[in-house]
């Protein structure tokens, strides 16, 4: 018998939202065998198949078959995009990496990295958002933790985004200035993960002389304790490879941020990029709704009216039609009437 696989899924991952279907999946099938995947209602098996069939677009991994790659993050074998987004829905910059109040040394010393200053709209403390898929704090430090210095926190990406200069990677950011209260148990700390489109914090005075947030950037993960002091005496963060000017990182979705002042910075636009976690949870109960209504209703189901959110179905077991019209929380409540 031949050990060549007629089908190999490596590392297959479908998330819908914040929800994981399929988590890591790995399965070889041998020419001339036979391979079933089995497991309760709800485990996966449909998401899997539509994975390797190309129904959906599965967030990671790869499917080959007959040795041959069909899939890779896409049924069209194209990477899934990660954009990295501005994260402020108003671009205010008001000092660049290369200001002289205080960021040119941080951009002219070795090592080097681009810090910019944002605003906002105004003077108020306007928020700041996930700017891709995932995050995570990895670290905070400053007042917040009993240290005499500003507020800040350093956050690494859960997977690659892809960057305006057109390569991927792991991407960390430091955020600093926020004020105390945006930390704790409700707020920034370690080990918590946001979403993309997920408020992290807001722009504050924490050792600051008005409402700002400093923001820098870099490829690969936090590299030592991720900052250290240049030969220019400035506090840079650092990162496994390198950081980099922010217009080469980050995209603008102009139907997210409004551009007020970027400070002679040119950014890459990005339409439709930057999904709220309420649009993505919507997208997720669209792919989810197909799934649960096969799950409940199998070979019964007869029809389906998503407009009026009713599914009509036939049973033997009923013999008869009934209506079920969808109301409520969307995993656990079907309500209809029907003749047995």
């Amino acid at each position: 018998m031949s050990e060549t696989n007629v089908l190999r899924m490596e590392n297959v991952t479908m998330q819908f939202g914040g929800v994981v279907a399929v988590n890591d999946l790995s399965l070889d099938v041998p020419e001339g065998q036979i391979v079933a995947l089995i497991g309760p209602n709800g485990a996966g098996k449909t998401t899997a198949f539509n994975c390797i069939t190309g129904v959906y677009q599965p967030t990671n991994g790869r499917v080959e078959f007959m040795g041959k790659t069909m899939i890779r993050n896409h049924p069209t074998g194209k990477m899934k995009k990660n954009y990295l987004i501005f994260p402020m829905k108003v671009m205010g910059i008001t000092q660049t990496y290369d200001g002289k109040t205080s960021h040119y040394i941080s951009s002219h010393g070795t090592p080097a990295d681009y810090p910019i200053d944002i605003a906002g709209k105004d003077t108020g403390r306007e928020p700041f958002y996930c700017p891709c898929d995932e995050m995570e704090v990895v670290k905070i430090a400053g007042d917040v933790t009993g240290n005499n210095h500003a507020n800040g926190a350093w956050l690494v990406s859960t997977s690659e985004v892809d960057f305006a200069d057109g390569t991927r990677d792991i991407c960390t950011i430091k955020f600093v200035h926020m004020n105390n209260p945006d930390f704790g148990r409700n707020g920034i700390y370690v080990g918590r993960r946001y979403k993309r489109g997920e408020l992290i914090g807001h722009e504050g005075t924490s050792h600051a002389s008005g409402n700002h947030v400093h923001m820098s950037a870099g490829k690969g993960g936090l590299k030592g304790s991720g900052w250290t002091k240049n030969s220019k005496g400035s506090w840079v963060i650092t990162t496994t490879h390198g950081t980099a000017k922010p217009e080469t990182l980050f995209f603008v979705d102009p139907e997210f941020t409004t551009v007020k002042n970027a400070r002679g910075l040119i950014f890459k636009m990005r339409h439709r990029a930057f999904k709220t976690v309420h649009q993505q949870q919507r997208s997720f109960h669209r792919q989810d709704e197909d799934e649960e209504i096969d799950r409940c209703f199998g070979s019964a189901l007869r029809s389906v009216n998503k407009k009026r959110r009713e599914v009509s179905l036939y049973s033997p077991q009923f013999r008869s039609y009934g209506n079920f019209r969808k109301r409520g929380n969307r995993r656990r409540v079907f309500v209809g009437l029907y003749s047995v």
